[in-house]
């Protein structure tokens, strides 16, 4: 499975971040936000660790584009840990306000992940490793022979 195989260190940090408690003692919130149609919930092992998910194809538009990130905002909001502290009748630009300086958005990708969530005035992580792995782990496709084995011989 995926957090067996691929996800150990992310599955591993996950589960710490679900131990921690905020100040005002809620528990945090984890989401995800994904470049594509991926929903971290529908993954067998994987589900129990997110509060919620936004994709890029369920926004309309990908990362960078802040409207994935204020959509991910409005999500964790409407969180029933949350109702307290957030008024439903909050300006958008209110709510990246209150909520930016909670939000702590961790990312693989400086120009997708770090550039746009810092403009919205959260604090990040650069994963870098999360990147560098993987490329370690991909095995490059053999190339395929510029002849054939019949134009090889013909010479």
């Amino acid at each position: 499975t995926i957090p067996e195989y691929f996800a150990t260190a992310v599955v591993k940090t996950i589960e710490e971040i679900r131990t921690i408690q905020s100040v005002s003692g809620r528990p945090v919130l984890v989401g995800a936000i994904t470049d594509g149609n991926s929903n971290p919930r529908d993954v067998p092992g994987l589900s129990s660790f997110f509060d919620f998910c936004v994709n890029a194809e369920e926004v309309g538009v990908s990362k960078p584009n802040s409207l994935v990130y204020t959509t991910a905002i409005k999500r964790a909001a409407s969180h029933p840990f949350l109702n307290d502290l957030l008024r439903p009748d909050m300006s958008e630009d209110a709510l990246q306000d209150t909520m930016g300086t909670w939000w702590v958005h961790i990312g693989d990708d400086f120009m997708k992940d770090i550039v746009p969530s810092k403009a919205l005035g959260m604090r990040t992580i650069w994963a870098r490793q999360l990147v560098a792995d993987q490329k370690a782990t991909v095995k490059p496709e053999p190339k395929k022979p510029s002849r054939s084995v019949e134009e090889f011989v013909k010479d």
